[in-house]
């Protein structure tokens, strides 16, 4: 998904993209292998008990910091998240899915600068996989 639409993004989404298909040692960590396998296995797919448990203890739309925290530890407790994954969320009391589509866009924006700069972040790259995989999870409540 190319949330700007612009020449260099789409550019660094396609490189980035072939590369990881490629599996290029020099671009792709193990860890981030390992996490592309566990997401083509579809690991973040939620049962229906889960969806239907997440939709009765929480209103994702109008949370507090310590509800968004219980929510997120909700997750990890029942293997959803990891504790990487909950910590890549940084708590801001509101709308969990605008939250997190803000914070992915920030950490977008800040690799897109490291790229340009000439440096590589394999630590971005996993916080914008962490929360991806909260979206991919909040939006499978939503619906």
């Amino acid at each position: 998904m190319n949330l700007y639409g612009g020449p260099i993004e789409q550019s660094f989404n396609e490189e980035y993209n072939r590369r990881r298909k490629n599996g290029d040692p020099e671009f792709v960590s193990r860890g981030a292998k390992s996490h592309a396998r566990k997401q083509e296995k579809g690991e973040f797919a939620l049962t229906e008990d889960q969806i239907r448990d997440v939709r009765d203890k929480y209103d994702l739309t109008c949370m507090s910091e310590e509800e968004e925290e219980a929510f997120l530890q909700h997750l990890i407790k029942t293997g959803i998240l990891t504790k990487a994954d909950g910590d890549s969320y940084i708590r801001t009391g509101g709308n969990l899915f605008e939250a997190c589509t803000k914070q992915i866009n920030v950490k977008i924006r800040r690799l897109y600068q490291m790229a340009i700069a000439g440096k590589e972040s394999d630590s971005h790259v996993e916080q914008i996989r962490s929360l991806q995989k909260i979206l991919t999870v909040l939006e499978q409540v939503k619906n």
